[in-house]
């Protein structure tokens, strides 16, 4: 029953939010990041990066990307965890620049091995380069289709011939045409795109409010791996969730409030609603085979569209977060009780004085 009707006091409105980010750094500073590919003489490959994987998948795709390079499976791949002291630190995980930046690099390191493979394969076979291939793990002529030798076979030739069959890959963000001093340009020398619509049902007796429904779109540039990407659209939703009406942390002189899981509140599985993802790929040059990114932005999108939401359902806004029950319910019986057109200013005033009263402070 939704806020138009006459009956009922639960009452559903649905809300949208839209947004565009800055990938990576940007004018923040220098972004850089280096991935180092190493084949082995029984045709494993050892890849390792500076850009550190906190379970976002950046390890994951770094992989796939070295793999489609050197037209090998996954199975072949080894991921060692960042450490510094053998490879130069990315920077932080931050800014959503795990695959644009990481994933760049190790598709630069993976090209240089790539390079040397082939060379090694014209001599091994009498094949112009040029005709030249690795696909599913083989060495393959690209006219004939015919497999010329194992990766594992090309691999140990290199080795013999005494070929370095590794690569360093670097990759420097793009310029950016941000002017500190006149302020104006742009600061991100590529954006993501996204919208977010929630569907919410508020109990006005009560201000409990259940998201039923959810519709979570991004444009990742190109997604590396689908899984991972409907993993962090999901994720970001459930933690934005969170965020826009339970997770509270209050401080009062100086002294925490929550002190455990008990007064800091997160959501559960019986708190997360359906999501539809739907992943948009509009491929940009600026990264690996297309892609950009998809981390912080699952997450910003969720609170302003069930906040939108609650304001359809109610017809109050709410501008501090999280809409817990108080802040809910005072606002919409003020709201109710106040009167169209200049009135209503009063009742929302109305709503602030009392809301400073209840929690000691001062209108």
């Amino acid at each position: 029953m939704y806020r138009g009707a006459s009956d009922g006091e639960k009452k559903r409105g649905v809300g949208l939010a839209c947004s565009y980010r800055g990938v990576s750094l940007g004018a923040e500073g220098a972004d850089a990041a280096e991935t180092i590919v190493s084949v082995q003489t029984d045709g494993s490959v050892i890849v390792s990066s500076g850009v550190t994987d906190m379970g976002q998948g950046a390890q994951t795709q770094m992989s796939q990307i070295a793999a489609e390079v050197l037209g090998i499976s996954m199975d072949r791949i080894q991921f060692l965890n960042t450490n510094t002291s053998r490879v130069a630190d990315s920077g932080p995980t931050v800014a959503s620049r795990g695959t644009i930046m990481g994933g760049s690099a190790a598709k630069n390191a993976a090209e240089k091995v790539r390079a040397t493979l082939l060379d090694v394969g014209a001599e091994m076979t009498g094949v112009d380069l040029n005709d030249l291939d690795l696909e599913d793990n083989y060495l393959v002529s690209t006219k004939t289709h015919e497999r010329m030798a194992s990766f594992s076979e090309l691999t140990a030739a290199c080795f013999n011939k005494g070929r370095p069959m590794i690569g360093l890959g670097w990759h420097n963000s793009p310029p950016t045409s941000w002017h500190e001093e006149e302020g104006h340009g742009d600061a991100y020398f590529t954006f993501v795109y996204g919208a977010n619509a929630a569907e919410v049902e508020v109990d006005t007796e009560t201000g409990k409010t259940d998201v039923i429904d959810f519709a979570s779109v991004h444009d990742v540039g190109k997604a590396i791996n689908r899984g991972m990407v409907v993993g962090q659209m999901c994720g970001g939703v459930a933690m934005g969730l969170g965020y826009g009406l339970l997770e509270e942390f209050e401080i009062e002189d100086a002294i925490p409030k929550q002190l455990n899981f008990d007064g800091y509140l997160i959501p559960t599985s019986m708190d997360v609603p359906r999501i539809k993802t739907i992943i948009v790929e509009n491929e940009d040059p600026m990264g690996p085979f297309g892609a950009k990114s998809v981390g912080e932005p699952t997450n910003e999108l969720a609170a302003p569209a069930i906040v939108n939401a609650i304001a359809n359902a109610t017809g109050r806004r709410i501008y501090e977060l999280p809409a817990n029950l108080e802040r809910v319910l005072l606002g919409h019986k003020l709201t109710r009780q106040g009167k169209r057109g200049s009135e209503q200013k009063n009742s929302i005033d109305a709503m602030v004085v009392d809301s400073c009263k209840i929690r000691g402070g001062k209108a």
